[in-house]
């Protein structure tokens, strides 16, 4: 079955926990290049290592693949999302999605007239991640990553089916 694709699918949980967990700048940047590398490999592991343990296996494989490409540009978050996101960074190092970073610095003031100073605390500093373009534009890329993998799952489920 599906086995070793299925474990690259797990990393591909694991990396979009990384990326939920909080993480900025050029750390939430290199996980997410390892994300969508990922998501990618799911496909590419499906066919040159699942694929390979049986021709039933390998026949549902290439039927599915056969399927999905007659169907292009749906689903959307194949074609429009992993295949192109991860053409995108690996091919031309050109992000697909975007941080947003708010500082919301305090205050320090002083009044002339009494001599009196001080000072307002700051608000927090938030980041907000954002799909650029395409058919996810203004969509949370951690969401869109939820939807590839959910994706992917539904797709191994039926090429396990038919290689019974």
């Amino acid at each position: 079955m599906t086995v070793h694709a299925r474990a690259v699918l797990r990393d591909c949980e694991a990396a979009l926990e990384d990326l939920r967990a909080g993480a900025t700048g050029l750390l939430w940047r290199t996980r997410w290049v390892a994300a969508v590398a990922l998501l990618r490999t799911v496909g590419h592991v499906l066919d040159k290592v699942d694929g390979e343990s049986s021709p039933k296996l390998k026949a549902a494989v290439s039927s599915a693949y056969g399927a999905l490409k007659t169907t292009r540009p749906e689903p959307l978050i194949y074609w429009e999302f992993i295949e192109k996101e991860r053409n995108n960074l690996l091919k031309l190092y050109e992000f697909g999605v975007q941080q947003n970073v708010t500082v919301r610095p305090g205050a320090v003031w002083y009044n002339l007239t009494t001599g009196e100073s001080g000072s307002t605390g700051g608000g927090p500093t938030t980041y907000e991640h954002l799909v650029r373009d395409g058919p996810y534009a203004g969509q949370d890329p951690r969401d869109v990553i939820a939807k590839a993998i959910a994706w992917w799952r539904d797709y191994l489920d039926a090429i396990d089916r038919r290689a019974v």
